[in-house]
């Protein structure tokens, strides 16, 4: 090689590295700009397909025959401009289902019954669509209360669950679904509060079928423990997992239906929370990691600012924050929860009301664990009657504009009195129990910046024990 073609080779090589660096440079800022954390593969778990795909897919599990106690209902929410039919295939432990097609009409919703297509105990779905933009959900209801999750618009390799408990009164169930048409293997791993890690040997190497529904108790293998979590990892294949919660008796307890996460993430996000008199928040961070992790939780009032909290959580292990009593938490107001740590955490929070109040008095929440900019949530379904609170955090790292659109039969409209702007640290709650439109119908929620969005429900204890999650609209 001559020297001039060796200077050539050296000036590319310096070009290629200094544009390399102004790339990474580019996309690091935005990302520190917009987001303090938002992992894709947690979102693709949650995200409505555009309008204009040919067809998209969602995968419900966990519910059960009515008999069993957590009859399931799907809610359809429709954001497109057409029509869309779902055709939903309903699976079952014990029992052959079947299909059945139902249409969502253009910014409108739909309901379904799966145990309507199948006898068995233990139910799960597949919702296939002929489009995009439409939304699924699904509502559990039974003697203990109810509760409403996401379905999940992709399988994954594993999933998380930061609390559960098998309590005297207590049930706890994971439901394990493969919608795939190649078998999954699963292992489970407990973390439990009386045992340390427990990975009973019934829990490995779990074969799922195609098309198969798996449903283990429990309580089966950790008895009287009041904080376990969970991990479901695949060792081929890939599937949805689902917590099941009943807790406590029908006039007092509840009961919680939980879509897993799919990863550990750096942030994880509660929009609003409620310290009620004589009630009770309690979140708890799983570290599902090999090292001790680190964490802040910033807590967002929609006047002035505390200090945040710390929490150092043991690898494999699981630490609980409750905010009752804590000074910095004001008493009977609404408030945001921002959990950030530098290594993979997982966030579940339990809301219990009052003694005396309406039922369900105790439920089991999932946090947003990454923030989208535009987010939709259903109608209240039956046995709800309206919202509590439809509460929106920010995530970005400045302010950023909102809009909360409610569906019409022509489309979109904007809902009046909503604040158009949210400040880092300053939630918006709308609320308490806004009345319609809010709740009467399928709701976008529009930011120029990543945020967190949930739809508080009442009948329920205190606000936050059923919780309707908003779903990231692609």
């Amino acid at each position: 090689m001559t020297d001039g073609a060796r200077r050539l080779g050296l000036v590319l090589l310096l070009l290629a590295v200094f544009v390399g660096i102004a790339v990474v440079d580019r996309v690091a800022t935005r990302s520190a700009a917009s987001v303090l954390g938002a992992p894709d593969q947690a979102l693709a778990t949650v995200r409505v397909a555009p309008p204009g795909v040919e067809s998209a897919a969602w995968y419900c599990a966990g519910g059960t025959s009515s008999a069993a106690g957590a009859s399931p209902t799907l809610l359809l929410a429709n954001t497109a401009e057409r029509p869309v039919s779902a055709t939903i295939d309903a699976v079952a432990v014990g029992s052959s289902g079947s299909s059945a097609t139902v249409t969502v009409p253009a910014h409108g919703s739909a309901k379904f019954t799966p145990s309507s297509l199948s006898g068995g105990t233990d139910l799960a779905a597949t919702v296939q669509l002929d489009g995009g933009g439409v939304g699924v959900w699904e509502e559990v209801y039974g003697p203990a209360g109810w509760s409403v999750a996401p379905c999940a618009s992709a399988a994954a390799t594993q999933w998380y669950f930061a609390h559960g408990s098998t309590a005297t009164g207590d049930s706890l169930g994971l439901a394990l679904y493969n919608p795939g048409e190649t078998v999954a293997v699963v292992d489970i791993s407990l973390s439990t509060s009386t045992e340390g890690t427990v990975a009973p040997a019934a829990y490995q190497g779990i074969d799922l079928p195609a098309h198969a529904l798996v449903v283990e108790n429990v309580g089966d293998h950790v008895q009287n423990d009041p904080a376990v979590a969970m991990s479901a990892v695949a060792l081929s294949g890939s599937f949805v997992a689902y917590e099941r919660q009943t807790t406590g008796q029908s006039a007092g307890g509840g009961m919680s239906l939980l879509l897993g996460t799919p990863t550990a993430a750096t942030v994880a996000a509660f929009a609003q929370s409620t310290d009620v008199a004589g009630g009770s928040v309690t979140f708890d961070v799983f570290d599902p990691g090999a090292h001790p992790a680190t964490v802040s939780a910033v807590v967002g009032l929609d006047h002035g600012s505390t200090a945040p909290f710390s929490l150092t959580v043991p690898a494999g292990a699981t630490a609980a924050l409750a905010t009752a009593g804590q000074t910095r938490v004001p008493s009977d107001t609404p408030f945001s929860m921002v959990f950030s740590s530098s290594t993979g955490i997982v966030v579940g929070r339990a809301v219990g009301g009052p003694s005396g109040s309406a039922a369900p008095q105790v439920g089991i929440t999932g946090a947003t664990w990454a923030g989208a900019r535009r987010w939709v949530v259903p109608e209240v379904p039956a046995p709800g009657s309206g919202a509590w609170y439809l509460a929106v955090a920010d995530l970005a790292r400045g302010p950023v504009t909102l809009r909360v659109l409610a569906a019409t039969s022509s489309g979109f409209s904007a809902v009046s009195g909503v604040p158009g702007r949210l400040s880092p640290g300053q939630p918006v709650f709308v609320g308490p129990k806004p009345g319609a439109p809010i709740g009467a119908v399928p709701l976008e929620i529009e930011a120029s910046g990543p945020v967190a969005v949930q739809l508080d429900v009442q009948p329920a204890g205190a606000p936050g024990v059923v919780v309707i999650p908003a779903l990231a609209l692609g």
